[in-house]
């Protein structure tokens, strides 16, 4: 007997199916143009539960990127990463100078932004935060209601 086909096995939530829209319409590579301009580009993320903390990876393109340019909010459940992607400096000027005709032009550039539902509460005062090489280290510890706890039981 073969296994029952389910359909509601395969679909994907709403909110996936909308990230993944979003992240097509605005991060997808078009030739000539690219990034539109005053569009938002999505950071893409690495999510995942230590015993007492949430872990939140961030790949941040740019060589000219800094910590400075990365800002992190924890507004309840809910957290926002944004970063300033700077272009090469004054490469538009240059570009319209020398008749420059873009055929690809992918590297991310302006803001990119990405705000997710945290599935546990954190305590955001006690978050610690690493950027080094591109990349976006950020340690949510649990809150305390959140962590397990043993609850020893007495006899008698």
């Amino acid at each position: 007997m073969g296994m029952r086909w389910d359909p509601f096995r395969d679909a994907l939530s709403l909110r996936e199916a909308m990230d993944r829209l979003l992240e097509q319409s605005v991060v997808s590579p078009r030739g000539g143009g690219g990034q539109q301009r005053g569009a938002t580009l999505t950071l893409p993320i690495d999510l995942w539960e230590t015993e007492d903390s949430l872990v939140v990876r961030v790949p941040i393109p740019g060589a000219k990127v800094e910590a400075d340019d990365v800002d992190i909010n924890v507004d309840g459940n809910m957290l926002t990463i944004r970063a300033n992607l700077p272009g090469v400096a004054n490469e538009e000027s240059e570009a319209a100078g020398q008749g420059i005709r873009w055929i690809y032009r992918e590297v991310p550039r302006g803001e990119a932004r990405r705000t997710v539902e945290l599935p546990i509460a954190v305590d955001a005062d006690a978050a610690t935060a690493h950027f080094a090489n591109g990349l976006l280290l950020l340690t949510l510890p649990k809150a305390q209601s959140a962590r397990p706890r043993r609850i020893n039981v007495t006899p008698g």
